[in-house]
């Protein structure tokens, strides 16, 4: 949607989309874990941006691709919106191991049963949480692979609707730390899957927010660290400025 700035130049709506992954963090007890607002990467680069563009970040706990659609999040506070950029950041809920299937009513998320038993059944679960994933389970996860690319191919069409104009991009979903791999099997696995997803369906307009060594992570092994955030705003610099600026 181009509106006009107070100096004559057409104003630039960019749009990151995503779960709690671009989102600050300045409760968390580890000093080295903490992510002031101007420290996560959407801020980095909105610094950055001229005045005439304008950076809106939207997040939300726990999204995933199948809430985006079926809520109606992306058509509501996104595709309404009628952007000229939007950057997606989503996945990681897609594609996470998981040992319940999504909206699972199992007696052992039952409220009241988890105070009788005082959690020991999700202790248990967790405790042993690699040999059940790998031996009952057999790798569940919330969104089927397929699934995920019609669902952000779904996104892209909806906000293309009111935008047809609109570029799109994606942040891959970062690798998990070694040691969150190994007690959670498949994890990367799954990962570098639903990345080759992401990829086909943004071709080369992706960014890689991995580092080799794993200090784009937070002691978590899944939230990103400030050094991160600062690694991946300078690669959305360096790659989407000038598109942002131009376009």
């Amino acid at each position: 949607m181009n509106l006009v700035s107070d100096h004559g130049q057409s104003r630039k709506r960019v749009i990151i989309f995503g779960d709690s992954l671009p989102r600050p963090r300045p409760d968390l007890s580890a000093s080295n874990d903490i992510t002031l607002i101007n420290e996560t990467y959407p801020e980095q680069v909105r610094m950055k941006l001229p005045s005439h563009v304008i950076l809106e970040t939207i997040y939300i706990e726990s999204l995933d691709t199948r809430d985006a659609l079926d809520l109606e999040w992306n058509k509501m506070i996104v595709a309404f919106k009628m952007p000229d950029f939007v950057i997606y950041h989503l996945g990681v809920n897609d594609c996470a191991p998981r040992v319940f299937s999504k909206n699972s009513r199992s007696i052992l998320l039952n409220p009241l049963f988890r105070r009788l038993t005082k959690d020991i059944s999700l202790k248990a679960i967790h405790l042993f949480q690699r040999q059940i994933i790998r031996l009952v389970v057999r790798n569940k996860v919330y969104t089927d692979i397929s699934l995920f690319e019609s669902n952000l191919r779904s996104m892209i069409g909806e906000v293309r609707k009111y935008s047809p104009d609109c570029m799109f991009y994606a942040i891959l979903i970062a690798r998990v730390s070694r040691a969150l791999d190994s007690r959670s099997i498949y994890y990367n696995s799954n990962i570098e899957k639903y990345n080759s997803v992401i990829r086909r369906v943004f071709q080369d307009r992706v960014f890689d927010p991995s580092l080799d060594d794993d200090s784009h992570l937070i002691s978590d092994g899944i939230y990103l660290s400030r050094i991160g955030h600062k690694a991946l705003a300078e690669k959305i610099n360096i790659a989407a400025l000038d598109s942002f600026d131009e376009a």
